[in-house]
């Protein structure tokens, strides 16, 4: 499975990148299947891919999230979903909101 490029995030007031704005973005994700207190190899797959990226995710009862500038969370979700459904995920629930300073 192959996303396409990479989305540029604007504000919808100025049209202007987020990042010139500073902008951050918090993201959250479920990857399913899941079994509380034992994530599956598609999970620790997806969690890797986030990594890759410099972040570290907080893994928490409903979910795991990053947060940070929105074109590295973007890029770093675009791996995560790519993984993780290589490694198995039958399903993964995303939620996404952006930060005005």
């Amino acid at each position: 499975m192959e996303l396409g490029p990479a989305v540029v995030v604007t504000t919808v007031e100025s049209g202007q990148p987020a990042e010139e704005r500073g902008v951050s973005c918090r993201a959250e994700f479920m990857i399913e299947p899941f079994e509380e207190g034992a994530p599956g190899p598609h999970v620790m797959a997806a969690i890797e891919a986030v990594r890759s990226h410099g972040f570290e995710p907080e893994m928490g009862p409903f979910g795991t999230s990053i947060h940070g500038d929105p074109a590295t969370v973007i890029a770093a979700l675009q791996d995560m979903l790519d993984t993780a459904y290589r490694a198995g995920a039958s399903r993964i629930s995303l939620q996404m909101e952006l930060d005005e300073p």
